[in-house]
């Protein structure tokens, strides 16, 4: 699978401009993913013709029942629309802060995870104005930084792990942070930082359960 990745990186990479950050080609493989399963209805058959990204369907659809399940008013098939794409990051590409809004549930798999790669940090929307994002605010003609309030201002690092998949709600805004500027990872020596990020699609909205009880009479909706 990380071999298959990198054949799909090389292909995006050889069709851009020489100059074209490593970011850049990160984002054309996702935009270069989503046109092929738009046109043939189905992944690239690099990576449908490798057991481990079946296997993974698999045991990301489990994995969300179970997410689902510990929120309760869950419904049979929730979990069913499944997308999956693979990024291949280098120590100089980033992922900035941002959310799957159409999601039910958003995460990701790792491949290959070389040293010094950047970490997963997840981040508590509460403290916000709702309009915010990635810390940012709009407030008249102006930008300005929106500082989460306490105790909602900590956020959460995950160290990506090979072989481990990390699935979260849809509305939680996360990124992949940076490589450590005093050790970065070395590409031409460790190879590249991959990972398979899986959406599941859908309303988080819909999860939870919510219990309503009226007496004889009262309001009708």
């Amino acid at each position: 699978l990380y071999e298959a990745s990198l054949r799909a990186y090389s292909e995006v990479r050889s069709q851009l401009p020489e100059n074209a950050s490593d970011t850049g080609v990160n984002h054309a493989l996702f935009e270069w993913q989503m046109r092929w399963l738009r046109e043939t209805g189905s992944y690239w058959e690099g990576f449908t013709s490798i057991p481990l990204w079946r296997e993974l369907m698999r045991v990301a659809r489990a994995a969300a029942d179970e997410l689902l399940d510990a929120h309760g008013g869950r419904r049979r098939g929730d979990a069913a629309d499944l997308i999956m794409w693979t990024s291949v990051h280098s120590s100089s590409s980033v992922h900035e802060p941002h959310n799957t809004l159409d999601s039910l549930v958003g995460g990701v798999y790792y491949v290959a995870v070389p040293p010094g790669a950047g970490h997963l940090a997840l981040y508590d929307p509460r403290g916000l104005p709702p309009i915010s994002r990635a810390g940012v605010q709009q407030t008249g003609d102006s930008t300005q930084s929106a500082r989460p309030a306490p105790p909602f201002h900590r956020s959460v690092e995950l160290p990506a792990k090979e072989g481990v998949l990390v699935l979260f709600p849809g509305w939680l805004v996360h990124q992949v942070l940076p490589a450590p500027s005093g050790a970065p990872m070395d590409e031409a020596r460790d190879g590249y930082r991959v990972s398979i990020s899986v959406n599941f699609k859908g309303e988080w909205q819909d999860t939870t359960g919510l219990s309503l009880a009226l007496p004889p009479g009262g309001p009708q909706w």
